[in-house]
């Protein structure tokens, strides 16, 4: 069957093992691979040259899983709330959807979705599914595009796509929406760099895994925060050398102790909005000068740090005409 045939669609669970029925579509998926991980023992008779004599699985869980595509308005706050935490919107018409990367001790309570990837004629349905991972790539003339990480329950077949309406109205988030702003840290959306981001890629991690018990052959939950407590949130920035940029690069080379700033990416499209405000340090001086597409340009690598005023590593927000998620 063909791969336009397919779609994703995504119910919420009340309980990380139980599948329920989808009640949405998620709309701009480019691909989705939901994947069972079984990893299986062979048993061998004493002799080394004998057949094997059994085959048993070790655990079982949809660890491996992943989706990319398209963001909307819409609909990233499903994306969203599957990574940093299900959330209630305020506002009325427009909705305002905000999350935070928190501090150590503020667990996440993540969305949890049964996923299924599927045609008329079948496909595959993942339970249990949350995000270990997102990342968000920035280029020139494309929209914003996402792909993440899944971890899950499991992954079974299923005879077909459940008959669901399209979403009433989808709007595309634009990178050309998007305004770089770059300010001292604690501070946000403040001084605009213009006309001078060629390319940019965010990357978010809570550091998610699988939990899985010794009396039990299938997962149990998941973890967060692997050995150290906290996120993972890196943001490279491609910049055009102009004034202000250079500018920029010379207070970082004089940084002896790491550089620090308040950096902000937003798009609006109306009354749809979408803001990430990151409080950063740049770890490592960034790369030289470089020619990229006949410019000279400069990689800037942020890595996020804790700012007691933002009250996280990173604050998301979309505003969008959407009252609640299905």
């Amino acid at each position: 069957m063909a791969h336009g045939d397919f779609e994703l669609q995504i119910g919420k669970q009340a309980s990380f093992g139980t599948a329920v029925t989808p009640t949405a579509v998620l709309w701009g998926v480019r691909d989705a691979k939901l994947k069972p991980a079984r990893p299986v023992q062979a048993f061998r008779a004493p002799r080394n040259n004998a057949p094997v004599a059994a085959h048993k699985a070790k655990s079982i869980s949809a660890d491996g899983s992943s989706l990319e595509g398209e963001a909307t308005y819409e609909q990233l706050p499903y994306l969203l709330s599957m990574l940093l935490g299900s959330v209630t919107p305020t506002g009325t018409d427009p909705y305002t959807y905000e999350w935070e990367a928190a501090a150590v001790g503020k667990v996440p309570s993540p969305y949890i979705a049964t996923l299924r990837w599927a045609s008329d004629d079948g496909g595959a349905e993942l339970t249990g599914g949350v995000l270990k991972s997102l990342q968000f790539t920035w280029a020139k003339g494309e929209p914003l595009v996402y792909s993440g990480d899944l971890l899950g329950y499991d992954v079974a077949a299923v005879a077909a796509r459940e008959s669901l309406a399209q979403p009433a109205a989808i709007t595309p988030i634009m990178c050309n929406e998007f305004t770089l702003y770059l300010d001292a840290f604690g501070t946000y959306g403040t001084t605009a760099l213009a006309a001078a981001l060629n390319a940019a890629t965010l990357n978010i991690s809570p550091r998610r895994a699988v939990r899985h018990h010794v009396t039990s052959l299938y997962p149990s939950g998941y973890t967060e925060g692997g050995d150290n407590e906290g996120w993972d949130v890196t943001l490279q920035l491609k910049l055009e050398i102009t004034t202000a940029v250079r500018s920029l690069f010379e207070d970082v080379l004089d940084a002896e102790h790491g550089f620090e700033c308040g950096v902000r990416l937003q798009a609006v499209d109306g009354d749809n909005k979408l803001t990430f405000d990151m409080p950063a340090v740049a770890l490592d001086p960034a790369q030289v000068y470089e020619w990229d597409d006949g410019v000279e340009s400069w990689d800037l690598d942020l890595t996020a740090a804790y700012d007691s005023v933002l009250g996280s590593f990173l604050r998301v927000e979309v505003v969008n005409d959407v009252a609640a998620l299905a």
